[in-house]
């Protein structure tokens, strides 16, 4: 296979890594391109840290392909929407949140939004983790919620969060009684008693 700039570059970073921290190449590969380590010896740790540091300062990055082969593991999450109006909400403080949230963890989000025919099928629903190239996903269906996208998330137990949905696990949802606790109690500590509220672009 023809190499490129962008390889011959990789190489030679790797290469200067190696003879920097006197290790093998293919030692500086597989630390790289390993993930989080699962030895916890010092020693070992101490050398990935160097090793990690140096290629960081050298401007090397991994190749993301590498380390999904080398940890069956992606580092992303796919965020899963309808695009059929009334199932799905979405704001730009959620997206922020959520890359956020995995930014913490060294991890990226991708979106998904697909109409909700497509998810009906047997097949699909696992497929979007290999076809989005992701761990697990963020399903931000609020509203007429396709039984047999359930039943099939369910039975294939595709890790997965839902938002703002009420159920009985792995579910994140505001919580609506607290808040009006919250945001009433000084209304009511000053003597109101008719409250009204108000919700805006629903």
């Amino acid at each position: 296979m023809p190499t490129t700039p962008t390889t011959n570059r990789s190489s030679a970073l790797l290469g200067d890594i190696a003879q920097r921290t006197g290790l093998s190449l293919r030692t500086v590969v597989r630390i790289l391109n390993a993930g989080p380590l699962r030895d916890t010896r010092p020693s070992i740790v101490r050398r990935a840290e160097q090793v990690r540091a140096l290629a960081e300062e050298m401007g090397y990055h991994p190749n993301a392909a590498a380390c999904a082969v080398a940890t069956g593991r992606f580092n992303a999450a796919t965020l899963l929407m309808s695009t059929e109006e009334g199932r799905s909400r979405s704001s730009v403080e959620l997206m922020r949140r959520l890359h956020e949230a995995l930014n913490l963890h060294d991890m990226h989000l991708s979106v998904a939004w697909l109409p909700g025919e497509n998810l009906l099928g047997e097949t699909v629903l696992p497929k979007v983790l290999r076809k989005w190239m992701c761990d697990g996903l963020v399903i931000n269906y609020t509203h007429h919620i396709p039984a047999a996208m359930v039943e099939t998330i369910e039975r294939h137990r595709l890790p997965s969060i839902w938002l703002n949905c009420t159920r009985k696990t792995d579910c994140v949802r505001p919580d609506d009684v607290k808040a009006g606790r919250l945001a009433t109690r000084p209304l009511i500590e000053r003597g109101c008693r008719r409250i009204v509220f108000l919700e805006v672009g629903a």
